[in-house]
């Protein structure tokens, strides 16, 4: 009795896990990669960058001149129920030029000098893409994603010695709101999303089915 009693449940632990196995392999669909790129994100737009370059600027009056690699990002996917949920990372490189002048009281003369920084952004976020329309070989659709970003600010170029410090760190919520994107293709596809967010207000790329 004892042994029938144990096979039973091992039994039972068999056909749940298969049918666990079976069940996951039939919701987890299209699996797959992506790379992209987009331009205008937060950082630019919200004027973040130059906050942290005022950090090591000694500057009353100047100018300044903002030049961004833009977002490269890469992701890994998979279709779950009707939606597509993944994880995502992504890098930007973003440099300050600071043309500046200040009144120095030790040689009693207007002094004018210059300041690059330059900013590294990286991000790490889950997403969910849902569909909004389709057909074969087509498809339009929304997305949300959200996680973590990292910043790295660095003076690369000084020609004042009054900087106080020449790096800095700091980190903070990362998003990217789609409200609308559109895939071509078959097992590789083309996309171009309209959004907001640390991938850019406009964002495209190529993704492979696995």
């Amino acid at each position: 009795m004892i042994i029938k009693t144990k096979m039973k449940r091992t039994i039972l632990i068999l056909l749940f896990v298969g049918g666990l196995g079976c069940f996951a392999q039939a919701q987890l669909l299209n699996p797959g990669i992506e790379i992209g790129y987009g331009g205008f994100t937060p950082p630019i737009l919200s004027g973040d960058a130059k906050t942290r370059a005022e950090f090591f600027s000694n500057s009353v009056r100047g100018s300044e001149t903002v030049t961004s690699t833009g977002a490269f990002h890469a992701a890994a996917f998979a279709k779950i129920w009707r939606v597509t949920v993944g994880v995502e990372g992504s890098y930007e490189s973003i440099q300050i030029k600071n043309n500046f002048s200040y009144f120095s009281t030790s040689i009693n003369q207007e002094v004018y000098g210059e300041e690059k920084t330059t900013h590294g952004y990286w991000t790490a976020m889950a997403r969910v893409q849902w569909s909004y329309w389709s057909f074969p070989g087509f498809k339009m659709y929304g997305g949300l994603a959200g996680g973590v970003y990292g910043v790295h600010s660095k003076l690369t170029y000084n020609s004042s010695n009054e900087t106080p410090d020449n790096n800095t760190k700091g980190s903070g919520f990362s998003y990217q709101i789609t409200p609308v994107g559109a895939e071509v293709g078959a097992k590789v596809k083309f996309f171009l999303e309209a959004g907001y967010g640390y991938l850019g207000l406009v964002s495209g790329g190529v993704r492979f089915k696995l």
